[in-house]
C-alpha cells in the first residue's frame, strides 16, 4: 500500500489531498479541524460586526429569525431581537451554517410556526401578520453572471411601480442576489389571514409582469418563492460557512458596472487566507496549506506569509446598511 506523506502533499490541490486521505482513513480528523477553525472565524466576526447587522434591519423585533446548521437542520429563534445584544446572543448560540430573516412582519414572531401548524392554536392569528416586503431572489449556479444580468432587468422594471421602493440589492453569499422591497402601501384588512392572501394575490399580478422580461434564470420555485409571505432570507452581514463570503449590501451602480467575479472578488471573505474554500469562487485564486504546523492548521494563498493559530484572526469591516 502506497504511503500518504502528507507534508509532502500539503501544497497540492486541497481537493485532491483530501480524497487521498479519506482513502486511507486519515481525512476526517484534519477536516474537523478545518470546520474548528471556520466556527472560530465565524464566531470572531460575529462579535465585532453584530451591531451593524442588526441596524441593517427595519422593525427587527417584528421579523422571524431562522438558521441552518452546517447539517441542513432547519431551526426557528423562539424570541424577539429587539437590541444589538440579543442578536449577538442569537448569533452565537449555535455553530450556524446560514443566518435568515423573514421577509414578513409579526407582531408576535417568536409564536409564528409558519405554514404548517406545529401545535394547538392559529398560525397566521396567533402571530398577526403585518405586512412583508417584496423579496426576489435571482442565482444560477451554473453561470452565475446569468444571475447579475437578470437582476439588473428586475432592478429596471420595479423603478416603474410607484408602490414598491427598493431596499437594497445584496450579493447572497454564493453565486446571486437579493432584491428586497418595501410596499408603501401595504393591504389593510381586519382580518390577518385575509391580509396574508390579499398580499399574495397583489405579489402575483407584479410577478407576471417581471416574468415577462425573459429572464434566463427565474423558474417556477423562484416565482412561487416571490409570492410567499413565509420566505426568510440571508441576513444582511451574516456569512454563508460554505463559502466563506459576506452577504452584503452592493450599490446600482456596481451591478451594473462589475461583472459577477469582480463582485465576488471586491466581498470580504473571512477565510480568505486563512481556511480553504471547498470549491475555488473567483477564477484564478489558488489557496494551499500553510506550512506552519498547529493543532488547527491555517491556510493560505501563495507568497503570504504563514499565519499561526495564536494571532488574532483577519477581520473584514462590515459597511453598515442602513437604510
Amino acid at each position: 500500500m502506497e504511503r500518504i506523506d502528507v507534508e509532502a502533499n500539503r501544497r497540492k490541490n486541497y481537493k485532491a489531498l483530501e480524497k487521498r486521505c479519506f482513502n486511507y482513513g486519515k481525512g476526517e480528523k484534519e477536516m474537523k479541524r478545518i470546520e474548528i477553525l471556520k466556527t472560530s472565524l465565524i464566531r470572531e466576526y460575529y462579535r465585532k460586526n453584530y451591531e451593524a447587522i442588526f441596524r441593517s434591519l427595519t422593525h427587527p423585533s417584528w421579523r422571524t429569525f431562522r438558521s441552518q446548521t452546517k447539517e441542513g437542520t432547519f431551526l426557528q429563534h423562539n424570541r424577539k431581537i429587539g437590541s444589538p445584544t440579543k442578536m449577538l446572543h442569537f448569533l452565537l448560540r449555535a455553530n450556524y451554517d446560514r443566518i435568515y430573516v423573514s421577509t414578513a412582519k409579526w407582531l408576535q414572531p417568536q409564536t409564528n410556526p409558519g405554514k404548517t401548524l406545529r401545535k394547538a392554536g392559529y398560525p397566521i392569528t396567533d402571530s398577526l401578520f403585518l405586512a412583508s416586503d417584496f423579496f426576489i431572489d435571482v442565482d444560477d449556479e451554473s453561470v452565475p453572471e446569468r444571475a447579475r444580468r437578470d437582476t439588473k432587468k428586475i432592478v429596471d422594471f420595479m423603478k416603474k411601480q410607484k408602490k414598491y421602493i427598493l431596499k437594497r440589492i445584496q450579493f447572497s453569499g454564493k453565486k446571486g442576489f437579493h432584491i428586497i422591497y418595501e410596499d408603501t402601501k401595504p393591504l389593510i384588512t381586519t382580518d390577518p389571514k385575509r391580509r396574508v392572501e390579499a398580499t399574495k394575490h397583489e405579489r402575483l399580478r407584479i410577478i407576471k409582469k417581471i416574468l415577462k422580461l425573459n429572464l434566463e434564470t427565474t423558474d417556477s420555485v423562484h416565482q412561487m418563492i416571490m409570492a410567499d409571505q413565509h420566505r426568510v432570507y440571508a441576513l444582511t452581514g451574516t456569512i454563508k460557512r460554505e463559502t466563506g463570503y459576506v452577504v452584503r449590501e452592493i450599490s446600482e451602480q456596481e451591478l451594473n458596472t462589475s461583472t459577477m467575479p469582480q463582485i465576488m472578488a471586491n466581498t470580504p471573505n473571512i477565510y480568505r487566507g486563512r481556511v480553504r474554500l471547498d470549491e475555488p469562487m473567483i477564477q484564478g485564486e489558488v489557496t494551499t496549506f500553510s506550512s506552519h504546523t498547529s493543532s488547527l492548521r491555517h491556510f493560505r494563498n501563495p507568497g503570504d506569509e504563514p499565519s499561526r493559530l495564536r494571532s488574532s484572526p483577519t477581520h473584514y469591516l462590515f459597511v453598515s446598511n442602513i437604510i
